[in-house]
């Protein structure tokens, strides 16, 4: 089947169907490497680095503003890069304080819903 075309500067979201109930538990299916599902919830995206220092300190600097911090590496045209997103979080509400404090920080901040 056909994948639907990814928005602009998003990477495609490989979802994990949910086995029914009634569904005999069998060997999980092998996660392709560098893959990881899309965090269920809303969140902050911080940003893309080319430079892994450069993601290493933000990250440095998230945590120790108290806030969840996700990376993801990513392949780009441009070469790997790493992507620093904040959050899962349950609520809007909750994303849109965490999107504050990391503007605060002098970083930019997007927030994303599931």
């Amino acid at each position: 089947p056909a994948l639907p075309k990814p928005e602009p500067d998003l990477e495609p979201v490989v979802e994990h169907p949910v086995a029914s109930p009634a569904a005999a538990p069998g060997p999980a299916a092998p996660e392709a490497p560098g893959i990881r599902p899309r965090p269920r919830g809303f969140g902050v995206n911080v940003g893309m680095f080319a430079v892994a220092g450069n993601a290493e300190r933000v990250k440095a600097r998230l945590a120790e503003a108290g806030l969840p911090v996700l990376d993801d590496p990513v392949e780009s045209a441009r070469g790997p890069l790493t992507r620093i997103r904040v959050g899962p979080f349950d609520q809007s509400e909750q994303a849109e304080a965490a999107a504050k404090t990391v503007r605060a920080l002098g970083l930019e901040a997007r927030v994303y819903a599931p």
